[in-house]
């Protein structure tokens, strides 16, 4: 369940990348990124469970094998968000078609009921399947040239996304190594995911937003922008492998500040 839970977190995060383009697209930012938040209140709804599966993953395993220890497994888990992100650029393409179809519904509705239903009907499905077309040459193919592209802005997502990813891992980690602080250690994530949001909200969206913006009233070319778009979701396969060599030292760091609080 737990491998499930961390595979829907990274693939939901791959797609809200796509309600830029849509609102680049359909000239209505305001509203494909209000339609977009329905994907990620899903993905921190799941989020939710996270923390709750670890610690029990933890309790459950540490009594019975003393010798046992948890590094394998987080691993795997790391590994299972690599391939949920992967998953979610493949599925980009479709996502963007999808979303600029039923924010144009939207719009002339002004009913998120009628939107759902209208995805449930015949046409809804034939159009959903027919936009489920993976073309993973095309898509290698249309990541270059990288010429021109904000590599400034690819490192601080690739750090951010390394960070969320190794937060609840590390805290639960570090109470692993320190078990009579374990409930401390497993409360101290935020300090770990405040430094992606530190990143995220100061150095990469202010950025982004600003060339949003400057592609919407077309001083930027749409296909440049979504290369960038592009760059930013692999650039989240990067960063989430990076949380396999940011594991054990942000554990350490989350454990000595357990000790010291």
């Amino acid at each position: 369940m737990i491998a499930v839970i961390f595979f829907f977190i990274h693939f939901l995060g791959t797609l809200p990348y796509a309600a830029r383009v849509v609102g680049v697209r359909t000239k209505m930012l305001a509203l494909s990124f209000t339609l977009f938040n329905i994907i990620a209140l899903i993905a921190r709804t799941i989020q939710g469970f996270q923390t709750p599966y670890l610690a029990k993953y933890m309790e459950t395993n540490l009594p019975t094998t003393p010798a046992w220890t948890p590094l394998p497994f987080f691993y795997w888990l790391i590994g299972i968000s690599v391939v949920g992100c992967i998953a979610g650029i493949f599925f980009l393409p479709a996502t963007t078609r999808i979303f600029t179809k039923g924010v144009g519904h939207y719009y002339r509705s002004r009913s998120l009921k009628r939107v759902i239903l209208m995805a449930f009907t015949k046409k809804g499905l034939s159009f959903f399947f027919s936009s489920l077309s993976f073309q993973p040459m095309r898509a290698i193919g249309f990541l270059f040239p990288f010429k021109h592209l904000p590599l400034r802005l690819f490192i601080y997502h690739v750090i951010a996304t390394a960070c969320v990813t190794v937060g609840p891992l590390s805290a639960i980690y570090a109470g692993y190594l320190h078990p009579e602080f374990r409930s401390t250690a497993s409360s101290l994530a935020f300090i770990i995911n405040g430094i992606a949001v530190l990143i995220m909200f100061l150095l990469i969206d202010p950025p982004l937003a600003a060339m949003t913006e400057v592609t919407v009233q077309g001083k930027m070319e749409e296909p440049f922008f979504s290369r960038c778009l592009a760059w930013f979701v692999v650039a989240r396969v990067f960063g989430t492998a990076l949380a396999a060599v940011l594991l054990l030292p942000f554990a350490k760091l989350v454990a000595v500040l357990a000790l010291i609080m």
